[in-house]
């Protein structure tokens, strides 16, 4: 029985990814040029004056230390690594998303595209490491349990990964996300399907393929993973 699973990746959710990940890049006011003119009129005769020896002026030093630079918003660098994402930079864009972590260091979805970054980079361990912080500062970010879920199946341990999975349903259960609000839900399911499969959970994978199907009934990989089931006759045994 041959059934593929339809990895997909969730930039927040959509880098797509990242369709919902797409900001508005925020520019810098430019100084409006200035320029200078000098009228030049009749010349004026002017009484000669006794010469006066010209007192100092003393210098005026510039106090640097109050100079500031103008910090960029941590969004930039996340609209700025989602475009190196989409390019396929992925070193690029972690680069960029770890920028945006030095100006907010608390900054969730900057963790997650690292993490799904790493992910595509095949460096598995990393992934797990980035996607771990970002629920670390959001313990409800679905996404994020998806992600690492994904990531563990990828490793062969998928125990970890129905486990994070069912840790992203319960969340969105006890948010109370709709179905149509949230269609990503359906594939949450469909990918805890594939992994029971693997750990020979059948009765349980096809449940999660019913349910995927029944939020998203036009839904073809889920359809499909459930008829390759039901064909394989493993359910009669």
């Amino acid at each position: 029985m041959s059934i593929k699973l339809i990895l997909i990746p969730i930039i927040s959710i959509t880098m797509m990814l990242l369709p919902s990940c797409i900001y508005q890049s925020q520019q810098e006011n430019q100084p409006d040029n200035v320029t200078t003119s000098i009228i030049v009129g009749e010349p004026t005769v002017i009484p000669a004056t006794p010469t006066k020896t010209p007192k100092p002026v003393p210098s005026v030093q510039t106090d640097t230390t109050k100079i500031k630079t103008p910090v960029i918003s941590p969004e930039i660098h996340i609209s700025r690594g989602d475009a190196s994402f989409q390019s396929q930079s992925y070193q690029e864009s972690i680069l960029h998303y770890q920028s945006a972590i030095k100006i907010d260091p608390n900054h969730d979805r900057a963790y997650h595209k690292i993490g799904i970054a790493y992910f595509n980079l095949g460096l598995y361990e990393r992934a797990i490491e980035y996607y771990s912080k970002a629920i670390d500062i959001n313990p409800d970010k679905i996404e994020a349990y998806h992600g690492r879920g994904i990531v563990y199946h990828m490793m062969s341990n998928h125990q970890k990964g129905v486990d994070d999975l069912t840790k992203a349903l319960e969340i969105d259960d006890s948010v109370k996300v709709t179905d149509s609000m949230f269609p990503f839900r359906a594939n949450i399911y469909h990918n805890r399907g594939f992994m029971y499969l693997h750990l020979e959970e059948y009765q349980n994978a096809l449940a999660d393929f019913e349910k995927a199907i029944a939020i998203n009934p036009s839904y073809t990989q889920a359809i499909n993973s459930r008829k390759a089931l039901l064909d394989s006759g493993i359910l009669n045994n």
